[in-house]
């Protein structure tokens, strides 16, 4: 296969179609905390939708202002370019699988690599979708831009974890630890809540969230010590993304705050279904906290104060132990994640496969940080009165 030009076409294909001003006057610059994301397209469907996913983070501004933008924000430009699917580069590509983390199965993402041009391009098998991912370093001198090519307004959550995995990358880059892992914060309290996919992180998160917590992010934080300004201390600071819960049926219809996104007759229709059916349901759909919660109870930074992992399913009463990770290590894979296909070490190497991740860098981190064990049967409202009890 003719490998030799993959991304040279992706880079040519870019420029070409920018210079010909082919994308849309409209750009939209997502802040988050002290860093700005410049989002352009040539489709004004996808900036439309992206607007309305972020909401109060995002606003508009020229493309004839972008070049200043660039150079007065700590920023990075990104490109999405509406296109049908590349089949012809696609076939004529050597991607090499990723591997999937344990649990996980079938084949989602291929990679191709070009060390010379430092740049790694992204294949999502199911969608068509391609994503060019430049390595980390150049990022921060805006020598190279990440694009997005293929249908993306039919795959506009692809668009908005290739956005908020720059955020991630970043991040780690400057030490940041990366958790897979839901996170609130309740009476000015940080909570975590780990577990394996599917053991309702979103669901416990949700019914907390009904007793007053305001939203930090739904399943990827970041989390670093920082020394205190006396220097005899530090604080373990989370930080998340303004990733929208992606729920199942299961989660709506039996959660009364939430529970109109569904008509009457779909809800019931749910409802009518065995709860192991119900529960097995592969169903997503986008909660937009600011329309059932309001905006002004989300957040993207917290102190970590305690960590609940999600260990239940067994058939006995719903009960709710402290630990720590050096003490139950075996609770630690609930949490840990990694970085992915996406990201480069600061000599810009990108990984290659899910590789077995390591234990002590969580543990130096997190410490004595209390770690609360959910066991026995999966009771939600029991598991909320635990937690209540035993934090506040």
């Amino acid at each position: 296969m003719n490998n030799s030009n993959t991304i040279q076409k992706l880079l040519d294909f870019s420029s070409q179609a920018e210079n010909l001003a082919q994308l849309q006057p409209t750009v939209l610059q997502l802040k988050l905390l002290d860093y700005s994301y410049f989002l352009q397209s040539n489709s004004a469907a996808l900036l439309t939708e992206l607007k309305q996913y972020f909401g109060h983070l995002i606003t508009e501004c020229s493309s004839d202002t972008l070049p200043k933008l660039l150079q007065d924000h700590q920023s990075l430009k990104m490109v999405f370019w509406q296109i049908p699917i590349m089949s012809e580069l696609i076939e004529q590509t050597e991607w090499t699988d990723c591997y999937r983390e344990p649990g996980k199965k079938g084949r989602k993402e291929a990679v191709f690599d070009d060390p010379q041009l430092a740049q790694r391009a992204v294949f999502k098998v199911k969608t068509g979708m391609i994503f060019l991912q430049p390595a980390l370093p150049a990022l921060d001198h805006h020598n190279d831009v990440p694009n997005a090519f293929g249908p993306c307004e039919d795959h506009p959550n692809q668009i908005i974890n290739f956005i908020l995995t720059q955020f991630l990358n970043r991040h780690q880059l400057q030490g940041w630890t990366l958790g897979h892992a839901s996170a609130l914060q309740l009476q000015h309290t940080g909570l975590a809540i780990a577990g394996l996919s599917g053991g309702g992180k979103s669901t416990l998160m949700l019914k907390l969230m009904n007793e007053g917590a305001n939203f930090v992010s739904n399943d990827r934080i970041l989390f670093r010590r920082l020394i205190a300004d006396n220097q005899n201390s530090s604080e373990l600071i989370l930080r998340g993304i303004p990733k929208q819960p992606r729920i199942n049926p299961g989660t709506i219809v039996h959660n009364e705050q939430i529970q109109s996104l569904f008509s009457p007759e779909k809800r019931q229709s749910y409802l009518d279904m065995p709860t192991e059916a119900l529960r097995g349901l592969e169903e997503k759909y986008d909660l937009m906290i600011a329309d059932f919660y309001g905006a002004e109870r989300q957040q993207l930074e917290i102190k970590l104060q305690h960590i609940i992992v999600l260990n239940w399913g067994q058939d006995t009463e719903t009960s709710l132990t402290q630990s720590t990770f050096q003490e139950s290590p075996l609770l630690l894979p609930a949490l840990m994640k990694s970085p992915g296909p996406f990201y480069s070490d600061h000599g810009g190497k990108f990984i290659n496969t899910y590789d077995e991740l390591e234990a002590k860098p969580y543990q130096k981190v997190l410490q004595t940080l209390p770690v609360w064990e959910l066991n026995g049967k999966i009771d939600f409202e029991a598991a909320v009165a635990l937690i209540k009890k035993a934090l506040f």
